[in-house]
């Protein structure tokens, strides 16, 4: 019992150096070193690894690993409920073995060139009830990892889940897992409350004037013409809208200018140049700045 205690108490400690070693680290790749790092130092594992849930294309991703390959980071993928990883994530719980079954090693097999490991503990890394990746250590020797090596995983598991979380949102995460892919160029939100947010912005281009809209080409010209499309119906809507609105409350002559604006929304000429230019590459705000020019 008092060994128990000694290494519960150990544990606890070398959790709190990691987690402020991580705080410290410079960016999310950096963090992820020092957790795999201090992980396996101080478990005595041969292997620490974390793996990064990709939903969009249904895989786990390795992105950070200490006793393998780095070579694996981004290349070693496991689909959704395939091998350990998978049923580590699927579950939600955490699977521990000291004798892994070669059935359920041989996609880490041939993935990774490397040899079988039996020992195994892996949990989910978990952010507001939706699995983020898996957190997992391995031994080449059988090793059954004992309930304080599982709750001290599962803990390191819970702090990175909300900075995975982050980096998926802000596109961090692309060169570890998905190397030569761009940021997202879109983020959407969802708002937890209403009130202020504080962050950073990118501006498309940062002025108001129609004169200054860039020159820009697209590959998906089709995309961007339905993008052209929608954000005329949408001027349409809110026009005609607002004069509505404002029935009443303007003398008629007044409201006249919102019909001058639907007609001129309605045109055959703007719509069919608009679009004219946007099928040879030209992006939609660029396509409409020539043709108010």
């Amino acid at each position: 019992m008092a060994k128990s205690n000694t290494k519960s108490k150990s544990h606890l400690s070398s959790l709190s150096q990691i987690v402020r070693e991580i705080d410290s680290a410079a960016d999310l790749d950096s963090a992820l070193q020092v957790l795999v790092h201090r992980t396996r130092e101080l478990m005595g594992a041969d292997v620490c690894s974390a793996y990064f849930t990709d939903e969009a294309r249904r895989r786990h991703v390795a992105a950070a690993t200490d006793g393998l390959s780095s070579r694996i980071v981004g290349n070693v993928q496991f689909e959704f409920g395939k091998g350990l990883i998978g049923q580590v994530a699927e579950t939600r719980q955490p699977v521990n073995l000291d004798r892994v079954p070669l059935e359920l090693e041989q996609s880490f097999l041939l993935q990774t060139g490397a040899e079988l490991y039996q020992g195994f503990l892996g949990v989910p890394i978990i952010h507001k009830a939706q699995v983020q990746g898996v957190l997992l250590v391995r031994q080449r020797q059988a090793r059954r990892f004992d309930d304080e090596d599982e709750a001290f995983l599962t803990t390191l598991a819970t702090q990175l889940g909300s900075a995975i979380a982050y980096a998926k949102a802000n596109g961090e995460w692309c060169h570890m897992c998905r190397p030569g892919e761009s940021l997202p160029q879109l983020i959407n939100g969802l708002a937890g409350a209403p009130g202020l947010a504080i962050g950073q912005g990118v501006a498309v281009f940062d002025s108001e004037d129609i004169d200054d809209i860039p020159d820009r080409s697209v590959e998906d010209t089709r995309a961007e013409e339905i993008r052209l499309r929608a954000a005329i119906q949408s001027v349409r809507t809110e026009i005609a809208g607002l004069s509505n609105k404002l029935k009443g409350a303007l003398a008629e002559a007044d409201r006249a200018l919102f019909d001058a604006y639907l007609l001129m929304l309605d045109s055959p000429e703007i719509l069919e140049t608009a679009v004219s230019l946007v099928r040879e590459g030209s992006w939609a705000p660029g396509a409409v700045r020539q043709i108010i020019e």
